[in-house]
């Protein structure tokens, strides 16, 4: 089963979709509750949520507001955006430091205007030399929140921990600061420092084998999810006793974006206690949680880096 999704968008008429196959009681929290408000609950009877990694780009410019649109209309109930700042400090989105891959312009995000960011136009899907040049520009994440304003969708704000302050302010003006979540591997300290300015932040706090020990560290208020990165079985960070600890506090974020095909979604769930999984294949995850069991789709291609 799968959380709640609302599928329409901010120029639409709100309706809540029930996933396929969903019990009646499902049913019943599914309209009731946006993704931001069952993004709270934890534990073993949380409904596994689906992450859309970087919006729908099989069929829109990645980061685009159309891979973010469509992505909600299509069953996301998370869609992780990547954050860069301009020089003269628009917070703007482009997964790399520079605009290369995806635009039909060069140059570092950070030493560009966002009078020149504007201007660009992005490529087709995670763009490339050979990826057509669209009439989609740059959004800013102003543009990108308020495309998602009324839905409850939770917008995974990666690479924005720099910005933080920023980021919340702007959240706060827009009223949207339960649709946020913050996510950082950043000392333990500074986050609880972060997380005491306000209750409503939404925070996930990424953790692989340098930082293993931050599950349970936290000194008052706890990360409303871990993201657990590993490349191994016998990683501490994935350990049984480990994701029971943070379990029993927060979601279990756990990618399944290029992992080799013996690791599967119900891998994810059943052997490592996934109720997060972020994908490149959203709507087969959708349709793969609402038909459980079944045969999972096998992605068909993967976003390029610039290695961040």
């Amino acid at each position: 089963m799968r959380c709640a999704i609302w599928g329409a968008l901010a120029a639409a008429v709100a309706v809540a979709a029930v996933p396929r196959a969903a019990p009646p009681e499902v049913a019943l929290v599914h309209q009731l509750q946006t993704p931001a408000a069952v993004f709270l609950r934890h534990g073993p009877d949380a409904p596994v949520m689906v992450a859309a990694h970087r919006g729908d780009w099989r069929d829109a410019p990645e980061n685009s507001l159309a891979a973010i649109t469509q992505a909600v209309a299509r069953g996301a109930d998370v869609v992780e955006i990547d954050v860069k700042r301009t020089r003269d400090g628009e917070l703007v989105l482009m997964h790399d430091r520079t605009v290369d891959r995806t635009t039909n312009g060069a140059g570092r995000v950070d030493e560009l205007t966002f009078t020149q960011v504007e201007a660009l136009r992005l490529r087709s899907g995670p763009g490339g030399e050979a990826a057509a040049v669209t009439d989609a520009t740059v959004p800013t994440l102003r543009e990108a929140m308020r495309a998602v304003g009324g839905t409850g969708t939770v917008i995974n704000l990666d690479k924005a921990w720099d910005y933080r302050d920023q980021v919340y302010d702007l959240l706060a003006e827009l009223g949207q600061l339960e649709q946020g979540l913050f996510k950082s591997d950043a000392p333990v300290a500074e986050v609880a420092t972060f997380l005491g300015r306000d209750p409503r932040i939404r925070y996930s706090h990424i953790v692989d084998d340098a930082n293993a020990g931050d599950i349970g560290a936290f000194p008052e208020r706890q990360p409303h999810a871990y993201e657990l990165l590993f490349d191994r079985p016998t990683d501490p960070q994935i350990q049984p006793d480990v994701v029971a600890r943070a379990r029993a506090t927060s979601r279990i974020w756990i990618n399944t974006l290029q992992r080799d095909e013996a690791f599967t979604w119900a891998t994810a769930i059943e052997r490592h206690g996934a109720d997060v999984i972020q994908t490149d294949d959203h709507s087969g995850l959708s349709a793969w949680l609402g038909d459980r069991p079944g045969e999972e789709p096998e992605d068909r291609r993967q976003p390029s880096s610039d290695a961040e």
